[in-house]
């Protein structure tokens, strides 16, 4: 009788015990250091900057805070091997480096990185282009030069990329002839 007690209570115990239980996430770690503007316009190099153990990386609040932002509300952040656009609120979007920085802007889009291929987004970080190139050069006059089985080859302080197959895309990632 005493037994038959005891395991419907343990069960009961142990039920309860497990629905109070949560997953806890770690508090980020921002080990990573990183480059970003200052609200002054100056560079600053901090040592506490990015999360990067996760899925996206995480910018430290901190950091946020003190970063200077331009007039489409971004700021360029270097760390981790890579260049983000960082929006205020730690939304970020990998982005090519282009003359010691961010990509620029160019007809509304910049070229993202997604899973090691190129696309185009807006400065709200939405695609316009699905990233699925090897690389991907700048528009100019509502046309882009986008490659597949690129290479990229160190010439001193720049890098040369080839591609194996070249083509010419519009502002809607179709094919055109240049």
């Amino acid at each position: 009788m005493k037994a038959s007690f005891f395991i419907p209570a343990l069960t009961l115990l142990a039920a309860a015990l497990l629905a109070g239980c949560q997953a806890v996430s770690p508090s980020p770690s921002y080990s990573l250091s990183c480059l970003y503007p200052t609200q002054e316009g100056d560079l600053t190099d901090d040592e506490a900057c990015i999360d990067d153990s996760g899925s996206v990386p995480l910018f430290s609040p901190r950091v946020l805070a003190m970063a200077g932002y331009d007039e489409q509300g971004l700021a360029g952040f270097y760390g981790a091997g890579r260049v983000f656009y960082v929006k205020p609120s730690g939304e970020s979007l990998e982005v090519l480096m282009f003359d010691n920085g961010p990509d620029y802007f160019e007809e509304g889009l910049t070229r993202g990185r997604k899973n090691g291929k190129v696309g185009f987004y807006n400065a709200r970080f939405e695609e316009v282009i699905a990233p699925i190139y090897d690389f991907a050069w700048q528009f100019e006059n509502g046309r882009a030069q986008v490659g597949m089985q690129c290479r990229s080859l160190r010439d001193g302080d720049h890098i040369i990329v080839t591609c194996l197959d070249e083509f010419t895309i519009d502002k809607n990632g179709n094919k055109v002839t240049p």
